[in-house]
């Protein structure tokens, strides 16, 4: 056991960690790392520290407000305790961060939660780290979470941001920080104070996040995360309260259809605008003040410096919902007009890069997938029907054809919630996927802990002989259907295949150490699309699939700058195309045609077992 301040942690889970914590690739984390349990230890470790803390606590709150700092004046805190490269924190030459740290009493709700719509190489990753120490200084037993996309950043985020900014600042060390008597390592650390620090990375699933609590959430590079995956994390701060509950997210745009522009979109939308001495014109700061020798004034052309400004609300209605800031490189005290021009003006450097880098603003390359039309001739190539009744499909499960059905969870929380969708189809004589039945549980359906006997009594009354289920989310479901209803997940006449989308070499795998098949999201995804452009999947008459569309059409193709490939993300909520694929998913298994048919002991060259259940 590791002994720290306030607690233990077990060696081997914690060498572990560290270990893996340095793959770039999540999928293998997430499969070889037991998640709960280390979620589970670091919780317990953090209720142990401040229990342990509270003896000096006081002491340290005295020193607090002998400063007459709190937590209303968080910039306070940061320069007057921090240092950044050996050299006092201060926001000479860069007074328009002040703005990210301090609370407002007329706008509560706004300042404490905030999104950053930022260029490269701006500082975002530093104040991110300013922040969530200082806000650790100021309350005790604080407890912040770290959430970045991928384990890489995570490392250089803890141990080349945080740390050395606790380690060289010599006014928090030895009062707050003390590495040698606390946990301090890449996934947690601690101050003396009690607060705790998690670090994460939630690239594809959100779960190795599970179980922790937090009062301050920050996600950084949020714009390469995906939407659905961010209610997930965000139910980190269930339990804290209002007066101490932060969120800072940040991160660089891409498209307009992106998480971070669309969350910046939906708050007060702060834009640093630029007063010009000469006219008095207030400039904002895009491509069109890059003049020939200066930044200029759009009206009179007059030299102006970005860097006198002020920050002006484009949504002031929203100023009490979130407060968005965008940063853009013009502002920035350490990049001139030549760095900006040179930059615009290099023919290695895309328009997509000097807008989303340089500008901080998203610059449209992205593509919808699938259209109306495509779902419109989808319908048509169906049965020409309607949805099917029990009674219809029961029948076909007589004959002996084998019925499959497809469930995809949700929360139904939120501003544009996410439902429960099952899905219900077959293979016809023709090899096309028809899909029979599909529902959206809404209302008195929506509540979770009904959904199993609902669900199960569907699929018995259609006779569905398999089901692939969303794991993530939905597992404790899954795992009722399985306890309680006599759905099996092997040598069973009705079998309950779970799968999670990760992204690996394979198409699909059999994970005999997860226990639940993965699917690489893009190639899954797009098999399902191509089935669905070239008639291979088809539905009811499309009357009746109207209202199921828009979670098809909203899927859009972006560039991921991590795999140096494509990727699918959508704008609204998009279950009932999970819906489907979890369901084609699993007919495309019963048929042999998802992994290769090998027995259970048989181990593929990746060490995961590939077999079929038929």
């Amino acid at each position: 056991m590791l002994n720290t301040f306030g607690g233990t942690l077990n060696y081997s889970t914690l060498e572990l960690f560290e270990q893996l914590v340095k793959t770039t690739d999540p999928a293998q984390l997430d499969e070889a790392f037991d998640w709960e349990e280390y979620n589970k230890e670091v919780e317990e470790l953090a209720i142990a520290a401040a229990e342990s803390a509270r003896s000096t606590q006081a002491r340290l709150v005295k020193d607090i407000n002998e400063e007459q700092l709190a937590i209303t004046h968080i910039s306070k805190i940061v320069q007057g305790f921090l240092t950044v490269d050996g050299l006092p924190f201060t926001f000479q030459g860069r007074e328009y961060m002040r703005g990210l740290y301090d609370l407002v009493k007329e706008y509560p709700a706004g300042c404490r939660n905030q999104i950053w719509h930022t260029g490269r190489q701006v500082e975002k990753s530093t104040s991110q780290a300013a922040k969530s120490i200082a806000l650790g200084i100021a309350v005790p037993a604080y407890k912040t979470l770290y959430i970045t996309p991928r384990f890489d950043q995570v490392t250089v985020f803890s141990q080349q941001r945080f740390k050395p900014m606790c380690e060289d600042s010599k006014k928090i060390v030895g009062r707050w920080v003390k590495p040698s008597e606390c946990l301090w390592q890449v996934g947690a650390k601690q101050f003396a104070n009690g607060s705790f620090y998690n670090f994460r990375s939630c690239y594809l699933t959100a779960d190795n996040s599970r179980g922790i609590s937090a009062n301050h959430l920050l996600i950084d590079e949020i714009q390469d995360i995906l939407s659905e995956n961010i209610p997930i994390v965000e139910q980190c701060q269930s339990h804290s309260s209002f007066e101490l509950r932060f969120r800072t997210y940040a991160g660089t745009p891409k498209t307009n259809s992106n998480v971070i522009t669309r969350r910046y979109q939906n708050s007060c939308q702060f834009e640093w605008l630029s007063k010009c001495a000469a006219c008095n014109h207030w400039n904002y700061l895009d491509e069109n003040v890059i003049g020939a020798n200066f930044f200029e004034c759009v009206r009179c052309h007059k030299e102006i410096d970005p860097k006198n400004g002020q920050w002006v609300a484009a949504r002031p209605e929203l100023l009490d919902k979130c407060w968005g800031f965008r940063i853009p490189q013009i502002m920035v005290p350490f990049k001139n007009h030549k760095d900006i021009k040179d930059l615009r003006d290099d023919p290695q450097t895309s328009r997509r890069q000097f807008y989303n880098e340089c500008l901080g603003l998203p610059y449209d390359e992205g593509e919808l997938v699938l259209t109306e039309k495509d779902m419109v001739e989808a319908c048509a190539e169906g049965d020409g029907n309607g949805m099917w009744e029990a009674a219809q499909s029961y029948g076909l499960a007589r004959r002996g054809i084998p019925l499959f059905a497809g469930i995809d969870y949700g929360t139904a929380e939120g501003t544009t919630p996410s439902y429960t969708v099952i899905t219900i189809g077959y293979m016809n004589p023709y090899e096309k996927f028809q899909v029979i039945y599909m529902e959206k549980l809404l209302g008195e359906k929506a509540n979770l802990a009904k959904q199993p006997h609902y669900l199960n009594s569907l699929m018995r009354a259609y006779g569905v002989r398999w089901v692939g289920a969303d794991w993530g989310f939905g597992a404790p479901i899954n795992q009722r259907l399985v306890e309680e209803f006599g759905w099996a997940r092997a040598n069973a006449n009705h079998i309950l295949m779970e799968f999670q989308y990760v992204k690996q070499k394979n198409k699909a795998n059999w994970s005999s150490k997860a226990t639940r098949y993965m699917l690489d999201r893009n190639q899954s995804m797009n098999d399902m699309i191509d089935a669905i452009r070239n008639k291979k999947i088809t539905f009811f008459k499309y009357d009746e699939m109207r209202p199921f569309v828009l979670d098809f059409t909203t899927i859009f193709i972006e560039f991921d700058d991590y795999n140096g490939s494509m990727r699918y993300d959508h704008q609204m909520p998009d279950d009932c195309f999970h819906s489907v694929n979890y369901a084609f998913s699993a007919a495309k298994q019963y048929y042999g045609k998802l992994t290769p048919k090998l027995l259970p002991d048989v181990s593929n060259e990746d060490g995961d077992d590939e077999y079929s259940m038929m």
